[in-house]
Parts: C-alpha cells; structure tokens; sequence
C-alpha cells in the first residue's frame, strides 16, 4: 500500500502570473485553511507526531531545480485525497491539469482494486 505524506493534493489552475492571479490567492487560502484544520482534528486522529502530514500545493513543494512532472506524480500518489477547483480554464490549454485529473481517475481506479483484493 501507498506511504501517504500528504493529506490533501490541491489541482487547480496556475494563472500565468503566479504571486497576482486569482486562483493561485484561492489555492493559498485553501492550503492555509485546510493545513488548520489537519493540524486541529486529524494529527490526533491518526497519531502522528510530526508535521509532514500535510497538504500538496504546488508553489509551495515544488523548488526551483525540481522535475515538475515527477514532483506533480510523487504528491498525487503519496495524497490521500485531492481537492480539484474546477474552473472553466482548468482543461482548456493546460496539459498538466488534464494529467492531474487523469491520474486522479486512475490512482482511484487502483486503489478501488486494491481495497477489493485485500
């Protein structure tokens, strides 16, 4: 089975400028709120004494240097969920959305099968 790091993978649109657009302001305050929540219910919940149970953000794992593609792969298979914000622009010339959502569907689809054959 998968060694989870990460609570929660956010897929959203990155707008071209990153620090100014709208959605990544959106995608910041989601992290922000559901890092409070994780740290407030479920650290206890799951008995974890330390912080890296967390949530997935781009802009916020990803460094300078790293292999976009791997990095986006690593934090959706280690994610225990994703939270997607689906906007009218979210498929729509971004082949790294359409990937994410993709491989949503299908780590999903395994883990279903795997949940059946334990």
């Amino acid at each position: 089975m998968t060694n989870f790091e990460y609570a929660v993978f956010i897929s959203y649109r990155n707008s071209r400028f990153k620090e100014n657009g709208l959605l990544s302001y959106f995608a910041r305050q989601l992290n922000e709120a559901l890092e409070r929540i994780i740290d407030a219910y479920l650290y206890e919940d799951i008995g974890r004494d330390n912080n890296n149970f967390m949530v997935f953000l781009d802009e916020k794992i990803i460094q300078g240097g790293d292999w976009i593609v791997r990095e986006v792969s690593e934090g959706l298979c280690k994610s225990v969920c994703w939270v997607l914000v689906f906007t009218r622009n979210y498929l729509g010339g971004s082949l790294f959305c359409a990937s994410e959502l993709k491989g949503m569907i299908e780590l999903q689809n395994h883990r279903k099968r795997q949940m059946n054959n334990a």
